[in-house]
């Protein structure tokens, strides 16, 4: 039986802009743009991970009520297959957001929803077109 993992990604959108990330020394993708996440550590539910990202990557403590899930991606790539569940903090106005992790992230940028920057990771441009824009609940990437 093949594994599946799962990861967890939380939407900040304000204006028409989305909240970046900059990667940096994690051995994937560094120096690109993805949206904040990650994996969800083992006996952790996806709601739990999204929160404690939050608070590690962001540096804010948000709540179950401060997120609504938006929809859930399979994906499959050169590393293998996993699902990862999207969620969009409700009201990003609330909140102050800074790098807390300067080892894996340089710098957060707000970008255009409708234009990312050509260096966002194409998973997450994928995802962020299809669930957001789009409005697609679920969605398949490399299949």
């Amino acid at each position: 039986m093949n594994h599946v993992g799962s990861s967890v990604n939380l939407y900040v959108v304000r204006d028409g802009k989305i909240l970046l990330m900059r990667r940096i020394s994690q051995r994937w993708m560094d120096g690109k743009l993805q949206i904040p996440g990650g994996h969800v550590e083992p006996g952790e539910s996806p709601l739990v991970a999204v929160l404690r990202e939050a608070q590690e990557e962001l540096g804010i403590k948000i709540s179950s009520n401060d997120v609504t899930h938006v929809a859930t991606l399979a994906v499959k790539d050169k590393n293998g297959e996993y699902f990862a569940l999207q969620f969009q903090l409700t009201t990003p106005d609330r909140f102050t957001f800074q790098i807390t992790e300067p080892h894996k992230c340089s710098e957060l940028v707000w970008a255009d929803i409708h234009n990312l920057p050509d260096d966002t990771v194409a998973i997450f441009k994928s995802a962020i077109k299809q669930s957001l824009l789009e409005h697609q609940r679920y969605v398949e990437v490399g299949y």
